[in-house]
């Protein structure tokens, strides 16, 4: 766990020390693998499975995904097509 934390802090400070633009996407696809191995080792989807299905099933723009405490659903705030802010809970879990 502190291993994976080391890890992901320092990709962190190369991504942000790069000096290039960060949107919400690319900060979800930054360590993919790190993100999965955390989310399957868990039992629960990553942040990119989530970003995908909702992509997927309401054709939106993905601008926050949180994983809520209780590690039982992903709150995700999406731009609709029609330019509406919506917000939605998608289940965590396999």
């Amino acid at each position: 766990m502190i291993r994976t934390f080391f890890i992901l802090a320092a990709g962190l400070s190369i991504a942000l020390m790069s000096g290039a633009p960060v949107n919400a996407q690319s900060r979800f696809d930054a360590f993919p693998s790190a993100s999965r191995y955390i989310a399957q080792s868990n039992g629960i989807r990553s942040r990119s499975e989530v970003v995908q299905e909702v992509k997927d099933r309401y054709n939106a723009k993905v601008l926050r995904i949180q994983l809520n405490k209780d590690r039982s659903v992903y709150k995700v705030r999406v731009l609709m097509p029609n330019g509406k802010v919506r917000d939605l809970s998608i289940r965590a879990s396999r």
